[in-house]
């Protein structure tokens, strides 16, 4: 259990009860920046559980965040799947949120996100698809998508250090009458290096 505040009535109090492989996190938070808000509804309550099952080849997190804007509610939630088959691990999210406009309307947004990764030697190969839409009062506004590929080559054990490149196709279209679809195409390639400078 943890309490906390700053200036400005800014505090919460958080909760954490861990069993075995599975986490419960529970926050209240106050914001500050709300003066023109109640003080009674201008919390936010933040819900996060954690859980490994099989012998820890399945991994789930669920994740929940709850607040108001304005005395109009908000919400954000995100479910997260992972399993390791051994040759490759897959994940996978659904994340949605939501906003009310007014009393009787929203706006809601909506995600899904796969990942595959395919480790061969000191090599990992991996395949990422997202697709995702907003709506604005029950309508769709907005589709957004993404496809990506990358190799990365581990120059350490411990991949702390490795070689990797990148392609990404992303595309979004406004979906109103005439629209045509934005394409964008990115190659990126880096490096990553770890050092321990206080050897």
């Amino acid at each position: 259990v943890g309490f906390g505040s700053a200036g400005g009535a800014a505090g919460g109090f958080g909760v954490a009860y861990t069993a075995g492989d599975h986490t419960f996190t529970f926050q209240n938070l106050n914001d500050p920046n709300s003066a023109a808000q109640a003080d009674s509804t201008r919390s936010a309550a933040i819900l996060d559980y954690t859980g490994k099952f099989m012998e820890n080849k399945l991994n789930l997190n669920v994740w929940n965040k709850s607040y108001k804007t304005g005395d109009l509610a908000r919400t954000a939630t995100v479910l997260g799947v992972k399993y390791d088959f051994g040759a490759a691990v897959v994940d996978f999210d659904f994340v949605t949120a939501s906003a009310d406009v007014t009393t009787s309307t929203k706006n809601e947004a909506t995600g899904q996100i796969v990942n595959v990764a395919v480790p061969v030697g000191d090599m990992k190969y991996i395949a990422k698809v997202e697709a995702s839409e907003d709506k604005n009062a029950g309508t769709k506004a907005n589709t957004y998508s993404n496809f990506g590929v990358a190799a990365q080559w581990n120059l350490t054990p411990d991949a702390s250090s490795h070689l990797h490149a990148a392609y990404n196709v992303l595309s979004s279209k406004a979906e109103t009458a005439g629209a045509k679809a934005h394409v964008e195409n990115q190659l990126q390639v880096g490096f990553k290096a770890f050092v321990d400078i206080l050897k």
